[in-house]
């Protein structure tokens, strides 16, 4: 399946901000529960405005930032989240994603993409659960002609980027686009590139030090990676900010700055 419309010069320079409990928590760490719905959609409303014409594509959530797109009626292709936040937990910490919507349901909000995160460890008995849940997905995105974005996020292994990536494969998942966790070195960055063959991969943050994951992906494109889906990493420290000032600085000045910063390493 096409997922061309979420490229600027053949490269993935997207943002990610579907986060939703994880939001809650940057905006009051002691009380997240009590943080307003029109807050989460404010903050989510100034970050979008700020890069919406610098991005090639969006990863929104349904709940905060779809109001917050629509508000300003933006034309950047977007994508939506199947999983529910969180995961289920079975014993001895074994995660299984559970969705909350299916690409019919994405289609129908407008999104031109699913985005699908999967919690993966090979070695736990929900692994092969977590393998066709991924099938599934990418079987109903495709019915409705929808690209599949499939990030995957070890837990409680030591396998590699490149081993869990590997699983998939073997059972036939093959996503439109793999958003993966920043390999560990140049080496296995060039096998992810060679086991997909022309599939892209493209990396996300993981709310790590700016400057570490600029290091991360000028590793990962210099051997096939694709771009970046960016989230925590390049925004988070707006959430903390006690002014209507000091956001407007942090997002004309370091978001910004951050944003270009990385699109010249993919596209240089």
């Amino acid at each position: 399946m096409d997922s061309s419309i979420f490229t600027a010069q053949g490269k993935y320079l997207m943002l990610a901000l579907d986060q939703r409990d994880s939001f809650k928590k940057l905006m009051s760490k002691e009380h997240p529960e009590l943080v307003e719905d029109d807050e989460i959609v404010k903050n989510k409303r100034l970050i979008l405005k700020t890069v919406s014409q610098h991005i090639s594509g969006v990863l929104i959530d349904q709940d905060w930032g779809l109001p917050a797109y629509r508000q300003l009626d933006l034309k950047v292709p977007f994508l939506l989240p199947a999983e529910q936040t969180g995961y289920l937990e079975q014993q001895e910490e074994e995660r299984e994603t559970q969705i909350s919507l299916w690409p019919q349901e994405i289609k129908k909000m407008g999104a031109q993409g699913t985005k699908l995160l999967v919690y993966f460890n090979p070695q736990a008995k929900t692994a092969q659960k977590q393998i066709n849940t991924a099938k599934e997905v990418l079987e109903k995105s495709h019915q409705e002609e929808l690209p599949l974005f499939l990030e995957i996020v070890r837990y409680g292994s030591l396998s590699t980027v490149e081993q869990c990536v590997g699983e998939f494969i073997n059972n036939g998942v093959i996503a439109d686009v793999f958003k993966l966790e920043p390999p560990q070195d140049k080496q296995e960055c060039a096998n992810i590139t060679s086991l997909l063959n022309q599939t892209p991969w493209i990396i996300l943050t993981r709310g790590i030090d700016f400057e570490l994951f600029c290091g991360k992906l000028s590793a990962a494109t210099s051997e096939g990676c694709s771009g970046f889906l960016a989230g925590r990493s390049l925004w988070q420290e707006l959430l903390s900010l006690d002014t209507k000032e000091k956001k407007q600085e942090f997002l004309d000045r370091t978001l910004l700055q951050r944003l270009e910063t990385i699109k010249k390493i993919v596209l240089r």
